[in-house]
Formats: C-alpha cells, structure tokens, sequence
C-alpha cells in the first residue's frame, strides 16, 4: 500500500512502482514533486516522471 506522498504526482509514481515491481525490490528516490529515480539492488537505476496527460 502507498504510504502518505507529499502531492498527487509522488502518489502517482508510488503507485506504479507498486503495480510493477516486487514488493522490496526498488527504492524510490524522488528528484522533484512530480519526478523520481527508481533503483534496485544491483544499482541499475531509471528515472520516471508524471505528467497529469501523459501519465507515468
């Protein structure tokens, strides 16, 4: 479940993370309010961003 996020987007971003990856498997690290770097625990790392239209 997605803990309490400072706004929408973050919510959003968590959210995704949740759906798409083992539980445990990821650390969020968010860059902005609406931007977040995603990575696992062999360092491999992406960097998502939502927007209101286009989504994740």
């Amino acid at each position: 479940m997605v803990k309490k996020t400072k706004t929408i987007a973050r919510f959003k971003i968590a959210a995704w993370v949740e759906k798409e990856f083992v539980s445990g498997s990821v650390e969020i690290s968010y860059m902005s309010d609406n931007s977040a770097t995603i990575t696992d625990a062999m360092a491999q790392s992406m960097e998502v961003t939502y927007d209101e239209k286009e989504g994740i």
